[in-house]
């Protein structure tokens, strides 16, 4: 619980200057733009210089330190390896390592494109910007602002992109769809969006497929299983012994837990507050649809803890705009404070239970950080014990 202190402190800093932005009088301006500007210094401060936290900072820094013009490969076919990373990921290292050869450096600088996304993000798509920069810490930003930059810059691109897809612009849309992919190859799912994601479902559908998704989920149905296993029978008997054998050495799937809570209280508020939540602005049409496939995909591919993760946090971003949203939902000021009670509660429950580990011990390069060589160590030997 220890290493959690600094995380659980940030995600609560963030709360306290959302209940003071919210007590800002609309045609306060000014006061509402310098707690913006507290909250985009905050994160820089806390994630931008961060020392050798969580556990792929290995690979990236390896990357960062082998770099070079004559290394680097945009070999489509091995795109995504730990030695062949995206064009724009591996660019961009380059651009950073000719200016200062120091992996602080380039992390700093990606923490800032990051946070000039998110900021652009929300403050385009919600009211409270410093609550969606709570939302963001706790709803995937803390594994994605630490763990997995590629993803982030891929995530918070599309994020940019959704306008588009409102207005009808498709040039610019797959403009940045095909910039995200050039951070990471997960942003192919984000291309079909475009020719469905505007179109509100219709209510009692949305209803239908959540619910299907909790019955699968709850009763362990394991459908991916199975039709993996149909299509390698029929291919060929090999490929159907290498399924049963890949899905059994994959299958982590977990009972009732506070992330499966977490999915059906949204889900459940989502369809309370439909017409509502659709009502109150064009945009929320996406995000709804969003949550419908981040739903969709967690209770599916529950077998399958890993994958189930990291498909679902391609759209996580629907949690920032409908979780602040759900707040102008509500006509009585109880249900409100309740809302948020709950919110600030489950936010320092959520990064608590992330970050408990002793990889991820907080440092700061400005404050004193333990060595590259001291955090390789501790990263080998937690892992062994964990073993």
């Amino acid at each position: 619980m220890i290493y959690s202190i600094p995380y659980i402190l940030i995600t609560v800093i963030f709360g306290v200057i959302a209940m003071l932005y919210s007590s800002l009088p609309p045609e306060n301006e000014t006061a509402k733009k310098n707690m913006d500007i507290v909250c985009i210094a905050l994160f820089i401060l806390f994630f931008g210089l961060r020392g050798y936290v969580g556990d792929d900072w290995m690979n990236y820094t390896k990357f960062f330190q082998d770099c070079s013009l004559d290394n680097v490969s945009f070999n489509i076919l091995k795109m995504g390896s730990e030695s062949n990373y995206e064009p724009g990921y591996a660019i961009l290292n380059l651009i950073c390592k000719a200016i200062i050869d120091e992996y602080v450096f380039f992390q700093l600088v990606c923490c800032c494109i990051n946070v000039f996304l998110l900021y652009t993000f929300l403050k385009r798509n919600v009211s409270n910007v410093p609550l969606g920069f709570m939302l963001y810490v706790c709803m995937g930003g803390f594994l994605m602002s630490i763990n997995l930059m590629r993803n982030t810059f891929a995530i918070l691109i599309f994020a940019n992109a959704v306008q588009f897809i409102e207005k009808r612009k498709p040039v610019e849309y797959f403009s940045l769809c095909l910039l995200a992919l050039s951070f990471h190859l997960s942003s192919l799912m984000y291309f079909p969006l475009y020719f469905f994601m505007h179109k509100k479902c219709n209510k009692w559908v949305f209803l239908a497929i959540f619910a299907l998704g909790n019955l699968l989920f709850i009763s362990h149905a394991k459908v991916v299983t199975a039709l993996l296993s149909g299509v390698g029978s029929i291919v060929s008997d090999k490929m159907s012994s290498v399924v049963e054998l890949y899905t059994e050495e994959y299958d982590t799937s977990k009972g009732i837990s506070i992330g499966y809570l977490e999915r059906l209280i949204t889900g459940t508020l989502m369809i309370c507050y439909y017409d509502k939540l659709t009502g109150l602005k064009k945009s929320n049409i996406i995000f709804m649809n969003m949550g419908l496939i981040y739903f969709s995909i967690a209770f599916l591919f529950s077998e399958f803890d890993v994958m189930s993760q990291r498909l679902s946090t391609l759209f996580t971003i629907f949690y920032w705009v409908i979780w602040s949203d759900l707040l102008s939902c509500y006509a009585y000021d109880n249900n409100k404070r309740l809302f948020i009670s709950f919110m600030a509660i489950y936010s320092v429950l959520k990064v608590a239970g992330l970050s408990h580990f002793i990889t991820y011990d907080y440092d700061n390069f400005l404050f004193g950080h333990k060595s590259y060589n001291e955090r390789m160590y501790i990263h080998s030997d937690y892992k062994y014990d964990d073993n």
